[in-house]
């Protein structure tokens, strides 16, 4: 799972990054969790949903209430449907392991892209997220590898200590924040994800 979950992280980011041009789609402070609510989320019926084989069978919903005059709703459009394609899709090369529950909640949000703008993938990020700082990110601090590349970049510039690298868990009390500058593994552990 390690080579799917971060190149789906950094997708959505990218993904983020693209929304986040546009400092109106932003300014709702609520989370998903929060729209969730106000948007039924709870009372779908998980089992009639049907999960499209491509992302162009996606359910856009009212994407006609898409409010930005910078970000394109084609191009945010197709973005999502790439990454269904490569990560969500049960025909997905690059599939990562989500619950049913979370696929249907992206589903959901997806269909209202409008409300959710850049938080729609926040909940399928969870797990992948977890996995890497679970299993991952301690077996590669571990490795030969790591051993190597921390002897030879020390000689240029320290590498942080295992207590630095930790990932801060997403909470419900804060509004995902992304860094303007691109996703990078040196700056993944300063990312305040909500």
């Amino acid at each position: 799972y390690s080579s799917e979950n971060v190149r789906f992280i950094i997708e959505v980011g990218r993904f983020i990054d693209s929304i986040k041009r546009d400092s109106t789609l932003c300014r709702n402070t609520l989370n998903y969790k929060e729209i969730d609510k106000l948007t039924n989320l709870s009372e779908v019926n998980i089992t009639s949903i049907v999960v499209p084989h491509k992302g162009k069978e996606l359910d856009f919903g009212k994407v006609s209430e898409w409010s930005s005059s910078v970000v394109a709703r084609y191009t945010v459009l197709e973005h999502v449907a790439k990454i269904f394609d490569e990560y969500l899709s049960s025909d997905a090369d690059s599939q990562i392991c989500l619950s049913s529950n979370v696929l249907a909640n992206t589903l959901h949000r997806i269909k209202n892209i409008h409300r959710y703008t850049f938080q729609i993938f926040d909940e399928a990020l969870l797990d992948p997220i977890k996995t890497l700082r679970r299993d991952v990110l301690p077996r590669f601090l571990q490795s030969e590898h790591y051993k190597r590349l921390n002897s030879y970049c020390s000689r240029i510039y320290p590498l942080p200590v295992m207590k630095e690298f930790t990932f801060q868990m997403p909470s419900t009390a804060k509004v995902l924040q992304w860094p303007d500058e691109q996703l990078t593994l040196d700056n993944l552990r300063n990312v305040d994800w909500y």
